[in-house]
């Protein structure tokens, strides 16, 4: 492509390499065409010094070059990104619990977020089991036919960190929050963020429980030691957090928006209704039907190449929803479009074939 732009401005002009790239460079160029054609006058003197070709075949070979400034770029990257779809669809086909253990744990890759990730892999029959402290890894295992996620996904949890976990996970399974705290010694913060996450589930006590218990007996790093366990009678009754605390606190504690005990959409399920048309059936409807969709922002998107359109991809718990916004609405819901994370959108269907997209009449913040 670019490379053998240069080989043959080198080879019939004569150009030395730095004289090459100078062509190379222009085609790259917003104004391609004006910046090359304040080289075709060196391409046409090099080509008769040279005297592989005439001036009529060079001036061929120069439109050439010139034509293909205009689609070289895109046919490369057209190129690159079909030969990686290729892949990448033959590897979510045939293993794919492979296929998102490797996405989770190349992330950031690709356009969604590691929350989309995770509830993809569900819809698709993988079991993304959530952290354990004798399970988890420094990253994503395989763990059977399911996905055991890694420390890596936790806000606060640094790469010497990781790694030390791991180091200690190799002397055994830890028997108690007290046996993890005396073992790894890792700073406060990690260990109250592990217990809230659940990491800590085995050992029959609740995450409430499990942050009072830390509390009797932790000591900063460097300290001695305590000698002992607390008393049971140093325990207090503590009132155990509810399903919409735990999807909560996932969200506030992972990289990516990753809940392992629930969806991001339960903790909408009082404002939806009736009306509202899941992302399995917006599939299948035909084009201009009206329809009124809602989910959790995925990815939003205002490029400047799209002429004031701005596009969204919403989730709820069946799938992916593309929702497009006209640059005349944009303005009147700029703030919600701005600052929602989960939307209402009312609009109609449009339909391309199998791409289906909702183009919005009016849009609602949707609360979690």
């Amino acid at each position: 492509f670019q490379e053998q732009v240069i080989e043959v401005a080198m080879a019939i002009s004569g150009f030395t390499a730095g004289q090459a790239e100078s062509l190379r460079r222009a085609m790259s160029r917003k104004r391609s065409r004006e910046e090359m054609e304040k080289l075709r006058a060196a391409f046409f003197e090099g080509a008769r010094t040279k005297g592989l070709v005439d001036d009529a075949t060079a001036a061929v070979i120069f439109e050439k070059i010139v034509a293909f400034a205009a689609f070289g770029f895109p046919k490369a990257h057209a190129a690159a990104m079909a030969e990686t779809a290729g892949k990448l669809a033959w590897v979510k086909r045939y293993h794919p619990v492979e296929f998102y253990c490797s996405w989770l744990n190349e992330w950031p890759f690709g356009f969604y977020s590691p929350g989309v990730i995770v509830n993809q892999a569900r819809r698709n029959g993988i079991d993304v089991r959530g952290l354990d402290v004798n399970r988890s890894h420094g990253a994503c295992r395989i763990e059977g036919e399911a996905i055991r996620l890694g420390y890596n996904y936790v806000r606060g949890i640094g790469e010497a960190t990781r790694q030390r976990l791991d180091d200690e996970a190799q002397h055994g399974a830890y028997v108690s929050l007290w046996d993890f705290w005396r073992r790894a010694r890792i700073e406060r913060t990690p260990i109250e963020r592990l217990i809230r996450l659940g990491a800590f589930a085995f050992t029959g006590l609740h995450e409430r429980e499990l942050l009072w218990q830390l509390g009797l007996f932790y000591k900063p790093l460097g300290r001695q030691l305590p000698l002992a366990l607390p008393y049971e009678s140093d325990l207090v009754p503590l009132v155990e957090m509810t399903d919409g605390e735990r999807i909560t606190t996932d969200l506030l504690f992972t990289e990516g928006a990753i809940t392992t005990r629930g969806h991001i959409m339960d903790l909408a399920l009082d404002a939806l209704h009736e009306g509202v048309t899941p992302s399995h059936i917006v599939d299948r409807m035909e084009h201009g039907v009206p329809v009124t969709v809602a989910g959790f922002v995925a990815v939003r998107q205002a490029p400047e190449t799209a002429k004031g359109f701005v596009f969204h991809t919403l989730e709820d718990h069946y799938g992916l929803i593309n929702v497009i916004t006209k640059p005349h609405l944009v303005a009147k819901y700029q703030r919600i479009i701005e600052h929602a994370g989960a939307i209402i959108v009312h609009g109609h269907i449009e339909r391309q074939e199998r791409v289906v997209n909702v183009v919005t009449e009016r849009m609602e913040p949707l609360p979690l």
